[in-house]
């Protein structure tokens, strides 16, 4: 497929900066998501701005990166962590779990 793929990529002048030939099981990493077939996660790298966001107080921060963990298997660990550090914060509708409330 990478014979069919860089010369189409060359008809657009682009090129190929860091590929990766590996196995599906191991899922895609692109645009800040590591995706499967049937599910998806935020990079291990927004979960350690996270993290940060919330040790240092900074809902700003850790509510950007819950906005784009929205539609991943990651949102409910990531709220579950953001209600146990701001205990008072109110979150919108679509964020809100059972077991969170």
């Amino acid at each position: 497929m990478l014979n069919r793929i860089v010369p189409f990529l060359r008809g657009l002048d682009l090129e190929l900066s860091r590929y990766t030939i590996a196995r599906v099981q191991r899922g895609v990493n692109f645009v800040g998501f590591r995706t499967w077939a049937s599910k998806r996660f935020i990079r291990k790298r927004s979960l350690f701005v996270f993290s940060r966001a919330c040790r240092r107080g900074r809902v700003d921060a850790a509510m950007s990166v819950l906005g784009h963990a929205r539609r991943t298997h990651s949102l409910r660990r990531l709220v579950g962590a953001l209600k146990e550090t701001f205990d008072d914060l109110r979150l919108p509708e679509a964020y809100r779990f059972p077991a969170y409330r």
